[in-house]
């Protein structure tokens, strides 16, 4: 059974257990009302016609009781018996009247002994209400008695139209609960069902299925969780493809060479295979460096990995320090401008190192000995921004957009390297809840940008980076 139906019968019978409920008890209790405000009325009237009748009987006057109890039946259309201590009738009676006072000898005689009564019973199929009181004497003894059958068809009239109204009362509830469960189910079951196919399509391959966020409460959240999935599948999926594109594509030119070099060893030409051996072994590096790249970015691209607090300033001086002897060696000058604060970044731990070596390789591969290259650090707002500048040829506006797309090797061609150190930068970044950017610097170089989220403790710092655009 479907999720709507189970609704609608869960609906339906709660429905008719409140109306069973409200109404039974309703409707018994509105015909016992009924029911004996006739039989007390008709005990009333009976207990007030022995009151007269037993006057009557002090003076023996017949006609009058007669008179008595046929202007009582004109104006209550009831019938009225009445008897002496024996059970004789005391008012003249037809024969037809005659003859229904056969059904009333157990109420008569009960009256007669002192007792009165009151019972419901059909005449000619109708039915009635009987009361019995007994007539007493000045002397406190039973004269006679009075018997009252008052018609009972419009109480019971009365009564049945009570029960056709309650009937037509709950079939409304229930047609209007069948409407509002079908209307509530449906925006219940509807989202399901369409996250239901959403998520076959998904199983199947499709990618770029998504759901709407409609419904209760629960049910957009869980759509808006599908959806979050749906992303993370689709991203992991395209970063995988894309590696496998990647690294099919760029391993093909080394693969190549390489084989071309080993093919061309000429094991009797001594010098020509050491050169063809040693291009052989410049390939397998260049292979290596692409091997590693094209890991580093599928460790990256799938990953999510939790930030914590970084001491900014800290890895900043560590890795002016690490790079000192090979600025030396290449006779470039290093310069670490560091605020005298403390510097804390939210990031991933290891990925601001990552990032630093990345953009100080580029930096001392595009410098000129005698230049300088910039490391600096510093307050901007809320935020943390780091800044390796260099003095080389700078990159075109063209060219800086295109510096993070995998593999890109500049306008000169292959320098040896995998082109893959800036896109690895600023997948690192964006990890940490940064972003990289390259900038033309003033005076000729490039300058990388790293922003990143600062993490204040007590007062907040207020250094800046004032120092930095000063300087240049």
């Amino acid at each position: 059974m479907s999720l709507r139906r189970r609704l609608l019968g869960s609906y339906l019978l709660l429905a008719v257990a409140v109306l069973v409920v409200l109404e039974v008890p309703l409707g018994v209790l509105a015909a016992r009302r009924e029911r004996d405000g006739l039989r007390a009325q008709a005990s009333q009237d009976a207990t007030s016609l022995a009151v007269l009748a037993g006057e009557e009987l002090e003076q023996a006057s017949g006609a009058d009781l007669t008179r008595l109890a046929r202007r009582y039946e004109q104006q209550t259309r009831a019938e009225v018996l009445i008897v002496d201590r024996r059970g004789a009738p005391l008012i003249s009676l037809t024969p037809a009247e005659r003859e229904g006072t056969a059904d009333l000898v157990t109420e008569t005689a009960s009256a007669l002994h002192g007792r009165a009564s009151s019972t419901s019973r059909t005449d000619e199929g109708k039915p009635v209400e009987t009361a019995a009181v007994p007539v007493s004497d000045p002397g406190g003894s039973t004269a006679g008695a009075v018997v009252v059958s008052v018609p009972a068809g419009g109480a019971e009239h009365r009564i049945h139209l009570l029960v056709v109204g309650l009937v037509a009362l709950a079939t409304a509830v229930m047609a209007a609960v069948v409407v509002l469960a079908w209307l509530l189910s449906r925006s219940i079951a509807r989202p399901l069902v369409t996250l239901e196919v959403a998520s076959h399509r998904l199983g199947e391959g499709d990618l770029g299925t998504r759901v709407t966020e409609t419904g209760p409460p629960e049910l957009r959240s869980q759509a808006r969780t599908f959806n979050r999935m749906a992303d993370r599948l689709g991203e992991l999926v395209d970063s995988q493809r894309r590696f496998v594109a990647d690294a099919s594509h760029q391993l093909r030119s080394p693969l190549t060479a390489l084989r071309l070099r080993l093919e061309n060893v000429d094991v009797n030409n001594r010098a020509s295979a050491r050169r063809n051996l040693e291009q052989a072994g410049e390939e397998v590096a260049r292979l290596s460096r692409l091997v590693d790249g094209l890991l580093a970015l599928a460790r990256n691209e799938g990953s999510r990995p939790t930030r914590q607090i970084v001491d900014v300033d800290v890895i900043v001086t560590g890795r002016a320090v690490m790079w000192g002897a090979f600025a030396e060696e290449r006779h470039i000058e290093l310069v670490a401008d560091t605020p005298h604060q403390a510097l804390r970044a939210m990031a991933v731990p290891d990925h601001l190192e990552q990032i630093l070596d990345s953009l100080l390789a580029n930096a001392f591969e595009a410098s000129l000995p005698g230049t300088q290259v910039l490391l600096q650090a510093g307050l901007v707002g809320e935020r943390i921004e780091v800044r390796v500048a260099d003095q080389g040829p700078g990159m075109s506006e063209t060219q800086r957009e295109a510096a993070f797309g995998r593999f890109w090797q500049g306008a000169h061609g292959t320098t040896g390297t995998s082109g893959l150190g800036l896109a690895i930068a600023r997948q690192l970044a964006r990890a940490s809840g940064g972003e990289l950017t390259l900038r033309a610097r003033a005076g000729g170089g490039l300058e990388a940008r790293l922003d990143l989220d600062g993490h204040h403790e007590g007062n907040s710092r207020t250094a800046t980076l004032e120092h930095i655009n000063a300087a240049e």
